[in-house]
Parts: C-alpha cells; sequence; structure tokens
C-alpha cells in the first residue's frame, strides 16, 4: 500500500521552472499551466499526490500563497483535487473526480463499477408505478384539465392534502394549509434558504453534511459554519457556543438519518438543540428525506417548534428520484414569502408529477413501497455483515448508507482511489464537510446502490479485505 507517496519534488520543480521561464503572466498563472503541460506528458501521474505548497514553494523560491493559487486553477480545471488534511492529487482523465466542492448526482454506468457512493431508492418496479398512475389520471379528464394550465404557487389544494398525508406518516404533525409543495427536496432547500437568509449571512449546518446543501449555500453566497459533532449527532453546546460568537439566523439540521453518519438524534438532543434555538431565536430547517424510513420513536423538530421549523420531505429516497416531488412545511408566518421565492425559482411545483405522487400518496402505494425499501435495506445489511467483521463502522438497519472508519494506516483519499481502481465507488468524509477544518478518517458505504447480490458481497469483500490488508501490512 502506498502511504505518502509524492511525485519528486525535484523533478517537478525543474520542469516548472523551465516552463515559468519562458511564459509571461501571473506567476501562479504560469504554474498552472506548467503543471498540465507535465500532467499531459505524464511527468505526475493520476493518483499521486503533488509536494506540499511550502515544499514546492521553497524549490521555487515563490511564496506557499502562489502555489495554492495555482493548485485552485489546476482544480478549476479539473485536473486535480484537493482533500481537506490529506493533500492535492492528479485526477485520472478519463473519470475527473469531484469530491469535495462538487458531486454529481447521476449514478457511474461502467459496467465494471460497483457504485456504493449514492443513496438510491430501490427499484420495486417503479417503471409499473408511473404506467398505472397515469392510466388512472388519463380517468380523470377534470383532473387532466387540472394539469396543463398554471397552478397556484404553493400546488394544487388536492395535491397539498396529499402532502399533508404523506408528512404525517413520516411523524410530522402538519395541516393541510401548511403544506407546500415543490419540485424535489432540493427545490424546497433553496425555497427555504433565499426565504430565510440574505447574501453573507450565517447558516450553521452540521459539520459533516449533505454535499447538495453545501453547493447551495455557496452559490446563494451564504457563509457556512460547521457545528462540532460527536457519535451521537450535533451537539446543541457547540451551537451554543457559535452562536455567542457571531450572529447566526438559521440552523439546518437532518435529526433522523443524518447524512453521512446514519445518526439519529435522541429526543433529549433534539429537545436541547431547540432550546439553544429559541434563546438565541434560530430558525430550523430540517431535512426530513430519510423520515419515511426512519422509525418514529422521536418527535421531529418540527413537531418539537413549529413556529421556527421548515420541514422538508420527498420522495427520492423512497421511490423514485426522478419525479421531482417534495413537500416542504413552514410556519404559517413564512408562507406567502415562501411562495413568492418558489414562483421566482420554477413558477410552480410540476402538476403532473404531483398527480402521480398524489395517487401513489391516496392509494397507500407509497406507504407500502417504504415498508419495502425497510425490509430489504435490513436484508441487504445482513448480506454483508458478516464480510464486514473486520470493520469499525456506524449504521442503522433501516438506512441504506455505512459510516465506515478509515484506519490510520490509510489516508482516506488514498483507500478511495485504491477501491475505486478495484471497481468500488465510495465517498470520502471530505465530500460532506461544510468548512476547511480536517476531515475525520471516514468513507461513506451505500448498500443500494448496487445491482445485484452478487455485487453487493463482492463490493463488501473488496473493502473489508482492502482495509484489512493494509492493517496488517503495518
Amino acid at each position: 500500500m502506498r502511504v505518502n507517496e509524492n511525485n519528486d519534488t525535484v523533478s517537478i520543480a525543474e520542469f516548472l521552472k523551465d516552463s515559468l521561464s519562458k511564459e509571461t503572466g501571473h506567476i501562479y498563472l504560469r504554474m498552472a499551466q506548467g503543471f498540465k503541460q507535465a500532467i499531459n506528458q505524464g511527468v505526475v501521474k493520476a493518483g499521486f499526490r503533488l509536494p506540499a505548497h511550502r515544499i514546492l514553494a521553497d524549490a521555487l523560491d515563490v511564496t506557499p500563497g502562489t502555489v495554492s493559487r495555482a493548485y485552485r486553477e489546476l482544480a478549476k480545471m479539473g485536473l486535480v483535487v484537493s482533500r481537506v488534511g490529506d493533500g492535492t492529487y492528479i485526477n485520472d482523465e478519463k473519470s475527473r473526480q469531484r469530491l469535495d466542492d462538487e458531486f454529481t448526482n447521476v449514478p457511474a454506468t461502467y459496467a465494471h463499477l460497483v457504485d456504493l457512493s449514492r443513496n438510491l431508492a430501490i427499484d420495486f418496479g417503479t417503471a409499473n408505478l408511473i404506467s398505472q398512475a397515469m392510466d388512472a389520471l388519463q380517468k380523470d379528464q377534470s383532473q387532466l384539465a387540472t394539469l396543463i394550465g398554471y397552478t397556484p404557487d404553493t400546488g394544487i389544494d388536492a395535491y397539498r392534502q396529499s402532502g399533508a398525508l404523506w408528512m404525517n406518516q413520516c411523524g410530522v404533525s402538519v395541516a393541510v394549509d401548511e403544506v407546500v409543495c415543490t419540485n424535489g427536496a432540493q427545490h424546497a432547500l433553496m425555497c427555504a434558504l433565499m426565504t430565510l437568509l440574505k447574501e453573507g449571512e450565517a447558516l450553521a449546518a452540521e459539520f459533516l453534511s449533505y454535499p447538495g446543501m453545501v453547493s447551495l449555500a455557496k452559490r446563494l453566497r451564504l457563509r457556512l459554519v460547521g457545528i462540532a459533532m460527536d457519535e451521537q449527532g450535533i451537539l446543541p453546546a457547540a451551537l451554543d457556543a457559535a452562536c455567542n460568537k457571531q450572529k447566526i439566523s438559521t440552523l439546518y439540521c437532518t435529526p433522523s438519518f443524518q447524512n453521512p453518519t446514519s445518526v439519529i438524534l435522541s429526543r433529549e438532543r433534539r429537545e436541547a438543540l431547540v432550546d439553544v434555538c429559541n434563546r438565541h431565536n434560530i430558525m430550523i430547517i430540517e431535512d426530513g428525506a430519510g423520515s419515511a424510513l426512519a422509525p418514529a420513536q422521536v418527535p421531529t423538530l418540527k413537531n418539537l417548534a413549529p413556529e421556527r421549523t421548515v420541514f422538508i420531505s420527498s420522495l427520492s429516497k423512497v421511490i423514485a428520484a426522478g419525479i421531482r416531488v417534495g413537500y416542504m412545511a413552514p410556519p404559517r408566518s413564512l408562507l406567502e414569502h415562501v411562495a413568492k421565492t418558489l414562483r421566482a425559482t420554477s413558477w410552480m411545483p410540476n402538476p403532473l408529477a404531483h398527480g402521480i405522487a398524489s395517487h401513489w400518496i391516496n392509494s397507500g402505494i407509497l406507504a407500502a413501497v417504504a415498508e419495502q425499501q425497510k425490509i430489504e435495506i435490513q436484508r441487504r445489511h445482513m448480506l454483508v455483515v458478516p464480510h464486514l467483521k473486520s470493520l469499525e463502522y456506524n449504521a442503522h438497519r433501516h438506512c441504506g448508507q455505512l459510516w465506515v472508519k478509515v484506519p490510520a494506516q490509510w489516508r482516506t483519499g488514498e483507500l478511495v482511489l485504491a477501491l475505486k481502481k478495484q471497481g468500488v465507488l465510495v465517498l470520502p468524509s471530505s465530500a460532506f464537510c461544510v468548512d476547511k477544518r480536517a476531515a475525520p478518517r471516514y468513507i461513506r458505504v451505500c448498500l443500494t446502490g448496487a445491482v445485484d447480490d452478487a455485487s453487493l458481497v463482492r463490493a463488501a469483500q473488496c473493502i473489508a479485505a482492502t482495509i484489512q490488508g493494509a492493517q496488517e501490512a503495518s
């Protein structure tokens, strides 16, 4: 196994010196172009770690800041990826990795890869369910007529009623007039952020959080504040301390099946979190995308603090991500503001998609599929557990992801790359960091992406063998 193996700093420096002597313009841009040429010529190879900023700076007689800017330019070109606390690595030319700043929502389709990097809904004949829903809509011509024109900003009343029914089934106490239909949970999150925050304001979130939220916050130019966590989830005391240091108006939080750690916050911690938000007048965005699969043992933050919580739900983790149906339940005082934001961002929730979702909810199909998801996820856990006995990880039997600890013998980024070379895709903890502190030594492994049992078992064996092999070699 390779640990701390760098490209030869001397040869890289000599190559860059030659390039710098022939070019004009800003030094960091000339360095970036020199690196690009070095990568193209194979002087530095895919998967290898570039020299530390200060070491290369000394070799080239430039400042570490110049090296940092050059590395950032390479990242913009897609040539390298920088992992907090791990280093800067040359990307594979054929498959540019975007693990830190961005991620793609399209699963890998290469036949030789088992994609365990995405937490997907398992397919239980979704195409047939869509066809059946369309047949039901076709038989109701009056309903079809309402789907071809403009609809109310917050959604058709019948679809809001279905959304309220779904949220109540997920353990959230909401009335029909509190529900807003959206084009997926990501759209709901965007509307919530745009309603609650202005450019430059601070958004608190678990230090490890959903990458889609991080990406969206950056585009809205919000200031992300990572809140410390322990093995039980976000620390209310850490949020309290952050609020004492700076003005924080909003908290984004996933209390059930936290992404990526799979943690479910206890009732005591939820109550403590709400207490901090009450004392500091903080609004809460509660991501409930996984609530339909989580056990209803503890109250949602929305139930504990309805006047300051925006609850978000969707169908993506239950039945179909492509339908793009979401629901949000903001405080009544924000309904008008949310409606205006929704109209500005998408004009209206997609009526046809919500018609399909409404059929699934009202007929009980969605609840039945949710139960199937739980059963199948639990079965997959039982399938891989015997092969993961040597590993330390956090999991829940109804959550489709494992949070696997990386031993000291591995750098997290190197482990991810090593697994990819063996045909297994996972995500490093750095993909979930909301700020620049060092990422913990973990990878997220999703059980729902494998197409069959054989692929899942093979991938689990590969992960265990790769980690165990490094431990034995040390």
